[in-house]
């Protein structure tokens, strides 16, 4: 769910979309959920077009799925569900 709302947050805003109902609350959520990364990638002026790419939604995606990945292996891990070895 994380994920996806960053990625419609950068979708919506790489395609200029006009902010109202659905995109209005995706932008409020998927805005919430990047701002932590906000310093890590120097933002563009914005361009004349009227659109702008929010690159730090795209680390906000990476560094979430990663994280959501390390947790989930941890549960399995610790729970004793792991992969059993290969059988030769």
């Amino acid at each position: 769910m994380v994920d996806a709302f960053l990625a419609l947050d950068f979708l919506f805003r790489a395609l200029g979309s006009a902010g109202g109902g659905f995109v209005s609350v995706v932008a409020e959520v998927g805005g919430a959920l990047g701002s932590p990364f906000s310093g890590i990638v120097r933002a563009a002026p914005p361009p004349t077009v009227g659109h702008t790419a929010d690159w730090p939604l795209l680390v906000a995606i990476v560094v979430y799925t990663a994280a959501a990945w390390i947790a989930a292996r941890m549960c399995l891990v610790l729970l004793g569900q792991a992969r059993p070895a290969a059988p030769y």
